[in-house]
């Protein structure tokens, strides 16, 4: 992480249901923060990472990197999924999901958590990747 710039800071709620860890990442070469948290899910871990509109227009490259080194190594995590607020406007919200896509993230749902029960956020779009 240090190479990249970017530092985090994390808590366990370890008796809090299936959120295991929470955490605040700071990429300082980037300018970017997001808050995250690992939920588990019948033996897997996941990474999910909120994305604001203070992402927009920022380079994202070294970041979306260390949260993936992140999700491999400390957190061993299984999946990363990006929450992309709902809020940015449908024209700055297509580049940021275009970039996400071409590092290997796709618009995924949360019925692997909801036993297949369809829910759609209001709030968040979801894109997943496998780590």
């Amino acid at each position: 992480m240090s190479q990249m710039g970017s530092a985090y800071a994390h808590g366990n709620m370890s008796g809090s249901g299936k959120v295991t860890e929470w955490m605040e990442i700071w990429d300082y070469a980037g300018g970017n923060s997001f808050r995250a948290f690992v939920a588990e899910n019948m033996g897997e871990r996941n990474l999910f990472v909120f994305f604001d509109a203070n992402v927009l227009g920022r380079d994202l490259k070294k970041a979306l990197v260390a949260l993936i080194e992140l999700a491999e190594g400390p957190f061993e995590c299984s999946h990363i999924v990006v929450c992309i607020d709902r809020a940015i406007t449908e024209e700055e919200r297509k580049p940021l999901m275009n970039g996400l896509q071409w590092a290997g993230f796709s618009l995924t749902t949360l019925d692997h958590f909801t036993g297949g029960m369809d829910v759609t956020s209001s709030k968040w779009l979801f894109m997943g990747m496998e780590v």
